[in-house]
């Protein structure tokens, strides 16, 4: 393990005594016995886990970062101290933590104030700095991992329970997930117990996305750095190989997508981001515009897994991702013309070039009746509904046909100019067909034997379901228990589609919203 920062200007070849020139009696501390689980009472610390808390303080101190007036030297002399005794604090430490705060809750001041404090160390134990100071060395956490499996395991317990009861630690505690994920990121065994431990870990995930969705609804001029390392913790967990088993946990855990979706509306709403907003150097642009690359991010790794490609689209579709790209607009125009952009260190591409990659395959996916039927809502909600009588609205309708066109320069304006046209004119199309459709009364039967199927009446007629596989369509009752039990719908029920039907009989059932 490097002892020290190569950029450091006073770093010292011949570091191998260097421990000794800080070995504070602090860490004697640490020798004394643990007391057995038994003897532990919350409420009344005794003597000893004093004395043990009393050291834990200075040490995490003077080692979480580089103190000012303080030489490169002598920190890299306290890293290799605190590198040395780390198993010993390690142990009283994990031991205070799974008695004072994962156990029964203190019931005196004494107690509760023993175990704010030691929720007010434990992340600066395990996030160390360069020697210099110049950021997060992921060299001592993945080493504090690879002695001791217990460390990220606790980790998420501390941040749950901080999550769950909104204790004051939570906001250092929200970055250290990100740091121990950083550290493990170049060690696939740790990556992968990582992984495992949070696949097993839903409450962990659910009380995330619990406080984000509580944080995303405060005003845009609040201090949103907390609500991005929860973003930025949301994002790692879905990076963590293997992300897609951990992504397909996460999904049907919890209505992810749903909670994504409403996340998204939420930071592009133009009450939370005014047109005044862009006309000022602000910040509030900068930083919405990082947390809905986050949560963009989720969303196309979600409609990019086969499995949950069309459900994850419907419930996209049905938590307003189609007036999120609108309301969008200045956002994504924003991104584009930034004329010296910052290097985005986590996604590479614009925020306009995430949703064509989020709603790319959407014309493509109207085969699909349900999908069909919300894109089609979206967009009548958007270009006649109630949306043109509200004035914002409107005008961020305005703005994003405005600048979206397919004869723009910009590539990205481009891309989803010919996106948004090619949507609604294929919307338009099958509408229109299918009000052809309709009015010729063609009779759809699945029943095979059905006298009247593939005839026409004239008129509008009523046809049903199956309400089990949702895919077969019949003109009456008495031809759907016929079909039950004599053409063998009964054993092909679980098939998509169980009949032979012509093709254009297919191409407007399927369209059809039911």
């Amino acid at each position: 393990m490097p002892y020290a920062n190569p950029a450091c200007d006073d770093f010292i070849p011949d570091c191998s005594q260097l421990h000794e020139l800080y070995a504070p009696p602090e860490y004697h501390q640490f020798r004394l016995p643990i007391p057995s689980p038994s003897s532990v009472d919350p409420s009344d610390p005794s003597p000893d886990m004093k004395f043990v808390l009393s050291a834990l303080g200075p040490i995490a101190f003077n080692v979480s970062v580089r103190r000012p007036g303080q030489s490169q030297r002598y920190r890299l002399a306290l890293l290799l101290g605190y590198e040395r005794h780390w198993s010993r604090v390690w142990n009283w430490t994990s031991f205070l933590v799974n008695h004072f705060v994962l156990g029964d809750d203190p019931e005196t001041e004494e107690g509760l104030s023993f175990r704010d404090a030691l929720l007010d160390v434990f992340p600066k134990l395990l996030a160390l700095y360069f020697v210099d100071g110049s950021g997060f060395d992921v060299t001592y956490t993945r080493s504090f991992m690879q002695k001791r499996s217990d460390v990220f395991p606790l980790i998420i317990q501390v941040l749950s329970y901080a999550l769950h009861f909104s204790h004051p630690s939570l906001h250092p505690m929200l970055t250290l997930p990100l740091d121990v994920a950083l550290a493990a990121s170049g060690e696939k065994p740790l990556r992968l117990r990582n992984a495992t431990f949070l696949i097993r870990s839903p409450d962990t995930v659910n009380l995330l996305f619990s406080y984000i969705s509580t944080e995303i609804q405060k005003s845009a001029e609040s201090d949103s750095s907390y609500l991005q390392n929860a973003l930025r913790t949301i994002w790692f967990l879905t990076e963590t190989k293997p992300e897609r088993k951990f992504l397909s946990v996460l999904i049907l855990s919890r209505d992810a997508i749903g909670c994504l979706a409403s996340w998204c509306r939420t930071l592009v709403l133009p009450s939370r981001l005014p047109v005044t907003a862009f006309e000022s150097e602000c910040c509030i642009v900068e930083d919405s515009l990082d947390s809905l690359k986050h949560v963009l991010h989720v969303l196309c790794l979600s409609t990019s897994m086969e499995h949950h490609r069309y459900p994850a689209m419907a419930l996209l579709l049905r938590g307003g991702i189609i007036q999120s790209w609108i309301y969008a607009g200045r956002l994504i125009s924003y991104d584009e013309t930034r004329l010296a952009p910052p290097q985005d260190e986590y996604f590479g591409r614009t925020v306009g070039r995430m949703f064509f990659e989020l709603l790319g395959d959407l014309p493509s996916m109207l085969g699909c009746h349900k999908i069909f039927g919300l894109v089609s809502r979206s967009l009548r909600a958007c270009l006649v509904g109630e949306s043109q009588k509200n004035q914002t609205r409107r005008e961020a309708l305005e703005f994003f046909l405005k600048d979206n066109v397919s004869c723009s320069p910009n590539l990205t304006h481009k891309a989803l100019g010919e996106l948004w046209e090619r949507l609604v004119a294929q919307v338009a199309k099958v509408e229109m067909e299918r009000r052809t459709f309709e009015q010729q009364g063609l009779v759809v039967c699945g029943y095979p034997k059905c006298p009247h199927r593939g005839t026409y009446i004239g008129s509008k007629i009523y046809r049903m379901r199956c309400a089990r596989c949702k895919t077969t369509v019949y003109c009456s009752q008495s031809c759907q228990k016929r079909d039950w039990k004599n053409g063998n719908h009964r054993v092909k029920c679980n098939s998509a589609y169980d009949v032979e039907i012509s093709l254009t009989e297919h191409r407007y059932l399927v369209s059809r919203t039911s």
